[in-house]
C-alpha cells in the first residue's frame, strides 16, 4: 500500500516514449499541412 506509486511501472517509460513520438508526428503533420497551405499560396500568386 505505501509501496504503491513509489515505484515506475515498467511499461512507464513506453508510454512516455509513445506520448513523445505520437506527440512528434502530430508537430510534422501541422508543419507539413502548413508547408502545403503556403505552396498553395504561393502557386496561387505565380498565376495573377
Amino acid at each position: 500500500m505505501f509501496s504503491k506509486g513509489l515505484v515506475e511501472s515498467p511499461f512507464a517509460v513506453l508510454d512516455a516514449l509513445f506520448q513523445f513520438v505520437v506527440g512528434t508526428g502530430y508537430l510534422f503533420r501541422e508543419r507539413y499541412q502548413f508547408a502545403q497551405f503556403c505552396y498553395a499560396i504561393d502557386a496561387r500568386l505565380a498565376t495573377e
